[in-house]
């Protein structure tokens, strides 16, 4: 039986073809509220090849004081490399 799924050489193969993507994780003190519009918005940008300067200077903080925005950009960064997300140079 065939299901018509392909392994992707690239997290950014899977960007160019993906009509949709959803991340499943443990509901966890780590994991909640993790991703919310703001992390979110960063990823994307990130992802479109912006620098984290530039991708948090695109981000809405309306809603935020900057030093709350310092922080959790932070904290996701902290948690991001944690889970693998990011190489590290060496």
């Amino acid at each position: 039986m065939t299901f018509g799924v392909e392994k992707a050489e690239s997290s950014d193969d899977v960007y160019r073809v993906a009509d949709f993507l959803t991340l499943h994780l443990p509901n966890t003190p780590d994991t909640k509220g993790w991703l919310d519009a703001e992390a979110l918005a960063i990823l994307a940008h990130l992802r479109d090849g912006k620098r984290l300067s530039e991708a948090v200077e695109r981000v809405d903080w309306r809603e935020t004081s900057g030093e709350q925005a310092a922080e959790r950009v932070q904290a996701w960064f902290a948690l991001w490399s944690s889970l693998g997300w990011f190489c590290k140079s060496t």
